[in-house]
């Protein structure tokens, strides 16, 4: 028959199959870049989000200085051991002292008091201003006076209580509040209440005399420098003010965190002096600065290198990109999805359709266990996998592994996975083969003493080209009565018409002597 008078029928429908296939191909590449990859949990830490890190942006005052956000509660008792033991103790108004010695052969026993003024009176001597006193400095002025009256009498001084004030914080705090203190208390105790925007590197002290002092926080707990972090004194006021500009770092540096730059420190000082230096996986060429743009009221991008002495803004955000590794793989099928789970129903058609076997790609780090593996690809388990039967396949040999018992936390089975491993994760249930003109061909569930009347319902029914003969086989391809009760693993076939048969075999040969745009002209010339 001459080709120009194939019906026009066939002609279109040779054109749709051909764009259908093409569209079928690139959904199939796109589902396979998308879905059949995993990546280890560890891999997936690596990588760098290109979204700013919350947890870093949102650090609080203290979690940026690396201290506690608790307030030790010190008693009495642990107060007085720890001045005892430190000669640098400053005495304190309410420090109370145990003072004896020997007069005349008869032992004095007093306690002694310093009051708010820094005065401490000793009975039947002058009272002594111990202000700036530290406690070794206080006992030996205290022996000293004694002994000029008693020579020999072996006087001695404790501390029995420790006294206690309060310092006022406020600035760039919740509310002004006082804290209590007592003389062994820095300047870092009361920073606590201090807001996430506010300074530290720049926290006044205004001194009972009236004099002010500025000190760097995050020097003296960063750095080393604990002049920098003095011991606060009764009357003290802290002044906190509002930080000039603070800056988050994330990605592939040593310290990650948010940081609060001096004036004329840039991206080399961050990354170098804060960050702690880049990591060797860092791409330097990949140094991404977000700017938050007051005008537009969103974030935006910029691309640096790791040699430009870029300026840094306040709330900008810098991220160090990683290079791309190549990681090992293993390969991962049978009874297992393509697609991450996330449906719950566990009564939808999708549950009991089980007759394609998945596979993927599960990419780890050296030395990683299965179970890290499993549990990574958890949520690809579908209701037919057989997690207790699962298997590896290495150099030729099969290693059985229950699945089951690594997500539980049994580890009694866990090993280290290699490349080129292949986890077998076999079908729980048994199916039955549904072909033919039916709906939607497919594998089923197997029920016990079903006909085939069941399962070509659960196939969607006949289509308009079913002739009405079914054949039904057994697993080894043994004819059975259609009638008879349907055994496992068994195929169900209805017997299409012969139209369809010949229209199939029609469009077939047409795709292979016509083009899309010849069957487009040819079409156009039918018509």
């Amino acid at each position: 028959m001459p080709i120009r008078k194939i019906n026009k029928f066939a002609l279109v429908g040779a054109l749709i199959l051909l764009n259908s296939l093409s569209v079928f191909a690139l959904t199939q590449q796109t589902i396979e870049e998308n879905n059949f990859l995993v990546y280890s949990k560890q891999i997936q830490m690596t990588m760098t989000n290109p979204d700013v890190d919350q947890n870093l942006t949102d650090q609080s005052f203290n979690e940026q200085l690396g201290i506690s956000d608790s307030i030790e509660d010190i008693d009495t008792s642990t107060q007085v051991i720890r001045a005892m033991s430190n000669s640098e103790y400053p005495i304190t108004p309410g420090d109370i002292f145990s003072l004896s010695y020997k007069a005349s052969n008869e032992l004095m026993t007093f306690n002694i008091q310093v009051d708010g003024n820094y005065n401490l009176d000793i009975p039947g001597f002058d009272a002594l201003n111990v202000e700036g006193f530290n406690f070794s400095q206080l006992k030996t002025a205290v022996v000293d006076l004694i002994e000029q009256y008693y020579p020999f009498s072996t006087a001695r001084l404790y501390l029995t209580s420790t006294g206690n004030f309060t310092v006022t914080v406020k600035g760039e705090v919740e509310s002004t509040t006082e804290i209590p203190c007592w003389g062994l208390s820095r300047l870092s105790d009361v920073t606590g209440i201090a807001t996430k925007y506010a300074s530290s590197r720049a926290i006044k002290i205004v001194r009972k005399d009236g004099s002010t002092h500025t000190y760097d926080l995050y020097a003296a707990l960063k750095e080393g420098d604990l002049t920098q972090n003095p011991l606060l004194k009764s009357g003290d006021v802290v002044i906190i003010s509002k930080a000039s500009r603070i800056v988050t770092i994330s990605g592939e540096v040593y310290k990650p965190g948010t940081y609060q730059l001096l004036n004329g420190e840039n991206l080399n000082d961050l990354i170098a002096d804060y960050a702690g230096g880049l990591l060797t996986s860092a791409d330097k060429s990949k140094l991404t600065v977000s700017r938050y743009n007051n005008e537009t009221g969103i974030f935006e991008q910029m691309k640096v290198t790791f040699d430009s002495d870029t300026e840094i803004l306040n709330q900008d955000v810098v991220m160090v990109e990683s290079v791309r590794k190549i990681y090992d793989s293993i390969t991962v099928e049978g009874a297992i999805s393509s697609v991450a789970n996330t449906n719950t129903n566990t009564n939808t058609t999708a549950t009991i359709l089980g007759a394609a076997s998945g596979k993927l790609l599960y990419y780890f780090i050296p030395g990683e266990k299965l179970s890290l593996a499993v549990e990574s690809i958890s949520s690809r388990f579908t209701s037919s996998s057989d997690l207790k039967n699962s298997y590896i396949k290495r150099d030729g040999k099969r290693i059985d592994v229950d699945l089951l018992k690594l997500l539980s936390g049994d580890l009694s089975q866990d090993m280290t996975i290699m490349a080129s491993d292949e986890l077998v994760i076999p079908f729980d249930q048994k199916f039955v083969n549904v072909q033919g003109a039916v709906n939607k061909a497919s594998s089923y569930a197997y029920t016990p003493d079903k006909t085939v009347n069941y399962y070509i319902s659960l196939a969607g029914g006949e289509t308009q080209y079913a002739t009405g003969t079914i054949k039904l086989y057994d697993k080894n391809g043994n004819k059975l009565d259609s009638d008879s009760i349907v055994p496992s693993e068994s195929t169900i076939v209805v017997v299409k018409s012969n139209f369809t048969t010949n229209l199939a075999t029609t469009v077939t040969i047409v795709g292979l002597f016509y083009t899309t745009a010849e069957l487009i002209t040819e079409i156009q010339s039918i018509f």
